[in-house]
């Protein structure tokens, strides 16, 4: 979904983007559309995950610089 968007909801450009069927992005459109609220709480956790991960190596350069 976030390609989807980031592509200005155009489920062709995302899949053009992507390199895959316009059918697989509308089967995961519908598939977001069922879990909604699932894959939104797991797309929020992997970016906090990777926010701090960021973080982290932010200071380890700090650190070797």
């Amino acid at each position: 979904m976030e390609t989807v968007k980031d592509e200005g909801n155009s489920v062709e450009a995302a899949a053009n983007y992507l390199d895959i069927p316009v059918s697989r992005v509308q089967v995961a459109i519908r598939y977001y559309a069922d879990h909604r609220g699932e894959i939104d709480a797991w797309t929020e956790r992997v970016h906090r995950i990777a926010d701090g991960e960021a973080e982290i190596d932010g200071r380890v350069l700090g650190i070797l610089a």
